[in-house]
């Protein structure tokens, strides 16, 4: 017969007493949290507004945010259930996109996600957002009560700092847009003839530091152009404006101050430059790209729907 020592019956119930402890204070205690999903940033692509016209009879249009490859291949839904959203763009790290939605500025992450309102206090006439090259700021446009003219904004993406750049004693600004380096911005006014007919118009770049407005060309050039666009090179303007009364892509020199027609405009918003400055994409219900000089020009989203407001998301940063 063997007789167990009272010793190591103890040491031999320790073990199980402690694991049972252990059990006991993992059921009570809270679950960790789990960490938030990791969102791919929104690189190399196309981002641009879409719907289907069938959509819009007799209900009004189902109009949402779409992302594809620069082939127009590779379809994804982003944001749906819009009323009309514009100017679509994404910051350069790829992680936030901003957008216009009848007036007002929205934020999402890259999977569309966490929507909420970039800027209060200026009313509904908020549009035209764009993101400064090194992400700290958002350009825009809005309405400036006092003078009741629209002007030109910024704001930090967190929603501080609101800005207003323009000169409110002057006529309304629109269609702005940076400068490669963000030192400048490049916008558009227009001045109200209230006699006759006549709506001179004015492209200007402001230097940031200094606020000072620099008249590049206007309406004696036949200058007419609404949206602008700076080649990521810094040698060229773009603009959306008109070549015998129809839409059309213009291009300013820099420069030399040269501009004139570069293309039709295939609808009737404005051409948007690819990261590395060799493409333009545009279009309204079709998205075309050209080449740079204005060449080359071919479809590469006809397919029924209306795609429009079209913009192209950053270049992945190199390895």
């Amino acid at each position: 017969m063997t007789v167990h020592s009272p010793r190591i019956s103890l040491i031999l119930l320790a073990p199980a007493v402690a694991m049972t402890i252990g059990c006991a204070d993992a059921a009570n205690s809270p679950e960790p949290p789990n960490p938030p999903p990791v969102v791919a940033p929104l690189y190399d692509r196309i981002i641009f507004s879409r719907y289907d016209p069938a959509s819009c009879n007799p209900a009004p249009c189902a109009l949402s945010l779409w992302t594809a490859k620069a082939d127009g291949s590779d379809l994804r839904l982003l944001v749906d259930s819009l009323n009309w959203p514009e100017s679509p763009v994404v910051s350069p790290d790829g992680s936030t996109v901003v957008f216009e939605n009848w007036g007002r500025l929205y934020m999402v992450n890259a999977a569309g996600k966490k929507k909420h309102e970039l800027v209060t206090g200026l009313g509904e006439s908020n549009f035209n957002p764009r993101w400064s090259p090194d992400g700290q700021w958002i350009l825009f446009q809005g309405y400036d009560a006092p003078s009741q003219t629209i002007q030109v904004f910024r704001i930090h993406p967190n929603g501080t700092g609101l800005d207003r750049l323009t000169d409110a004693s002057l006529p309304s600004a629109f269609g702005a847009d940076w400068s490669p380096d963000g030192t400048r911005i490049v916008y558009v006014r227009q001045s109200v003839d209230t006699v006759c007919c006549n709506n001179p118009r004015w492209a200007i770049t402001m230097d940031l530091a200094t606020r000072t407005e620099t008249v590049v060309v206007d309406s004696s050039t036949g200058f007419d152009g609404s949206q602008s666009a700076w080649s990521p090179d810094g040698t060229t303007i773009v603009f959306l404006g008109s070549n015998q009364n129809q839409w059309a892509i213009l291009r300013l020199d820099v420069a030399s101050g040269t501009y004139g027609f570069m293309a039709d405009a295939q609808g009737n918003r404005p051409a948007i430059w690819s990261p590395d400055g060799t493409t333009l994409l545009y279009g309204t219900g079709d998205l075309w790209l050209m080449d740079a000089d204005g060449g080359n020009q071919r479809p590469i989203l006809a397919d029924g729907m209306v795609n429009f407001e079209a913009f192209w998301t950053p270049a992945a940063p190199s390895p």
